[in-house]
């Protein structure tokens, strides 16, 4: 069970890494396009937009961390996906060629369709 919380925390961390990089792109577009300066630029080396995503992030994943419903939720998930049958070489390889020759079949109808109604229009039109 401690592996799976594990795996959670993980993820956690993944997403609070997704959300400082999130934020402090948009805190940085805006400052950009709104023409405003960074007001630490000149007392230190890291910028607004760079603490603003970093208090985010660690903040949503101390929140995170917090809520137990929501640990419980991807400690649930993480047992239901071990519980999942994955396909054989064999079965992904299969269904791969199946879809390849479905899209290339369906490719050369959809052209036949488009070369009739186009010489169809243009006999129309002309």
């Amino acid at each position: 069970m401690k592996s799976n919380q594990n795996i959670v925390t993980v993820f956690f961390i993944s997403v609070s890494f997704l959300t400082i990089f999130i934020v402090y792109r948009t805190i940085k577009g805006i400052m950009g396009v709104a023409n405003i300066p960074d007001p630490l630029e000149e007392m230190i080396p890291i910028s607004l937009s760079q603490i603003l995503g970093a208090v985010a992030g660690v903040g949503l994943f101390v929140w995170l961390l917090r809520h137990k419903e929501y640990n419980q939720f991807g400690v649930d998930v993480v047992k239901e996906i071990r519980k999942v049958t994955w396909p054989t070489k064999a079965e992904t390889r299969a269904g791969t060629i199946v879809v390849f020759v479905m899209t290339a079949i369906l490719t050369v109808i959809l052209g036949l369709y488009d070369w009739v109604f186009g010489s169809l229009t243009g006999l129309i039109y002309s």
